[in-house]
């Protein structure tokens, strides 16, 4: 099952999402439309409708999970999942930042990859993945070195997303950033 937007909203309502968490979503979700639509334009065959809900529910456990990033994407995938939105569950479960290097939950789909991708360039508005690094640095000191290790990963596959996409970084962050 792919959530409408009302649905999505009756979640949030359920777990007490705080405003900031679901305008981050927000601005993620419409990152990814902007990307999946620019892929169908390509002729890449994409789920535009559930990379949309997802994107909106992919922060769903981040107040639940405070600091322990381990988890994170993992609970909210099984929140979904026992609501019947399996179609979902993938996608979150594999946006974490220390997925990029996994061997098991990788993001391998182009919808997994596009949601990973625009998770990580939208915060309150889009900042390049370099300055995100350094925001990310700022408030997990702590998680330095993992995320210096993740860059060139993170970088590659902003690579091929703008390939396929036929954009510049600097054409979302106009489109978005107004």
């Amino acid at each position: 099952m792919i959530p409408t937007r009302k649905q999505c909203e009756k979640i949030w309502q359920e777990y007490n999402i705080p405003a900031p968490i679901i305008e981050h979503m927000e601005l993620v979700s419409r990152v990814c439309v902007f990307l999946g639509e620019r892929l169908e334009n390509k002729g890449e065959k994409i789920n535009t409708e559930a990379l949309k809900a997802a994107a909106l529910l992919h922060d769903l456990d981040k107040i639940m999970i405070g600091r322990n990033e381990h988890n994170h994407g993992f609970l909210a995938a099984q929140i979904l999942e026992k609501k019947g939105m399996v179609d979902l569950s993938g996608m979150i479960k594999k946006h974490a930042l220390a997925n990029i290097a996994s061997t098991v939950n990788k993001p391998e789909s182009i919808e997994e990859k596009v949601l990973f991708y625009a998770d990580k360039i939208a915060s309150d508005k889009i900042f390049s993945l370099e300055d995100r690094s350094f925001s990310w640095i700022e408030n997990h000191p702590e998680a330095k070195k993992l995320i210096l290790e993740k860059l060139p990963l993170l970088a590659a596959l902003e690579q091929e997303i703008l390939t396929k996409t036929d954009l510049k970084f600097e054409d979302i962050k106009n489109k978005f950033n107004k």
